[in-house]
């Protein structure tokens, strides 16, 4: 009985690796991980070295225009500069002019090193934005193209991507890089592997097709699993107004990553995340954040077993579930056995998560419960036909009661 307790088992497991190769799991995986995300406990705050500039509704009344003029980002930029920050990040599209002001606009976009613009590759049904002409060709300049997965969930990013066969990087990269520039930190290439990059300590893991809960994912690219740490704080976020109104203190700019975006209503650049709504800047903002962590703080990515690993994993709990078969005579042992391994297989998973390692639960699951059901219902299928059979054994020598008392004495 034990051998086939665990052929039983291992059958069940690999019907559930080839069931999760068609994909059929992948959105039950992706939602799992999203709560589990969501059940991290929070870090001490926000990045004090990322700050918001964002434009509200407000601002644009304010304003009386959107886009804003040339000369009014001039300002914006100028009185920043002022303020010494390590980067600024102009999230907003500028490649047609919005007159007046041009010309003093690109003036200070070429002569400050460390501002960066934003282009948009698109590709498909999306659009290509270029960026401003005078930076165009130069290293200021940062693409913002966001993974979003089939649910309208965004969970990657995109550090690099190819185009028009140039390499280009990413905003939040460009602005990460400046950062570190002053700390000595530049991004070489891993030892161990020459296809990974490695900022500070740490190697961030490129993401593969079908790592974690993805089963064939479009992993074109440079991209990484974000963790979205301190996503549910936002850092210091001033408004454009205060800014030109001299309300905001250098001090809480000053030697940090400026972001300058829109999260007015009226003007929609709407994601969401595992760990919610978030606006496209405070989402490069949390790319950035993410960058400088591994770097400075050796925080890598969140890491995925390999594919090997997560196969053994889930044949281990079918192997684990046709052997608990085994042992489940009756209903409350069932209960008992297989409540247990739920609450094993979620609690691993969510600890292992905690450390920021991704494994699957969902195959896992299934195929710790399928395989003690079906051995359980075989086993106690069998041991009733084999009842019946001894009853009417018994019967012919010993009366009813018992048979059943040398029956119940079988059990135990």
């Amino acid at each position: 009985m034990p051998v086939i307790g665990l052929l039983a088992g291992l059958l069940v497991g690999f019907g559930i690796l080839g069931l999760r190769e068609t994909g059929l799991f992948e959105p039950l995986e992706l939602k799992v991980y999203d709560w589990l995300i969501r059940s991290r406990p929070e870090p001490g705050g926000p990045d004090p070295r990322n700050v918001l500039f964002t434009i509200t509704e407000e601002d644009i009344r304010r304003q009386g225009q959107w886009p804003i003029s040339d000369a009014t980002m001039a300002t914006v930029l100028n009185r920043l500069i002022q303020y010494r920050p390590r980067a600024i990040g102009l999230d907003i599209y500028r490649d047609i002019e919005v007159p007046p002001g041009r010309k003093k606009l690109d003036a200070l976009l070429a002569k400050h090193h460390h501002i960066i613009a934003v282009t948009k590759v698109g590709g498909g049904d999306a659009p290509t934005i270029p960026p401003p002409p005078v930076l165009d060709g130069t290293e200021q300049v940062g693409f913002t193209d966001v993974l979003v997965d089939d649910d309208g969930i965004v969970r990657r990013g995109l550090l690099y991507q190819e185009s028009e066969g140039q390499v280009l990087s990413a905003f939040g990269l460009r602005l990460a890089l400046l950062y570190l520039e002053a700390e000595g930190v530049h991004p070489r290439l891993d030892s161990a592997d020459a296809r990974k990059l490695r900022l500070g300590p740490t190697t961030l893991e490129r993401f593969q097709a079908s790592d974690g809960g993805y089963v064939r994912a479009d992993a074109s690219g440079y991209q990484i699993l974000l963790d979205f740490k301190g996503g549910r704080t936002k850092p210091a976020t001033f408004s454009l107004t205060a800014l030109l109104s001299g309300l905001v203190d250098p001090h809480a700019i000053t030697g940090k990553v400026v972001l300058i975006g829109v999260t007015a209503d009226s003007v929609p650049d709407d994601l969401y995340t595992p760990d919610g709504f978030m606006r496209g800047v405070e989402l490069h903002g949390q790319i950035v954040s993410q960058l400088l962590r591994a770097a400075l703080d050796g925080e890598a990515p969140i890491a995925t077993a390999s594919e090997l690993q997560e196969i053994f994993y889930i044949l281990l709990w079918g192997l684990l579930g046709g052997t608990i078969g085994l042992c489940c005579r009756s209903t409350w042992r069932f209960v008992l056995w297989v409540g247990g391994g739920l609450l094993l297989i979620a609690f691993t998973a969510a600890f292992a998560l905690w450390q920021d390692w991704w494994i699957p639960s969902v195959p896992p699951t299934l195929a710790w419960v399928l395989s003690a059901s079906l051995v359980t219902t075989t086993a106690l299928a069998q041991e009733r036909k084999q009842r019946t059979l001894l009853m009417q054994l018994f019967s012919r020598h010993v009366s009813p009661d018992v048979a059943e008392a040398i029956w119940e004495q079988r059990d135990q």
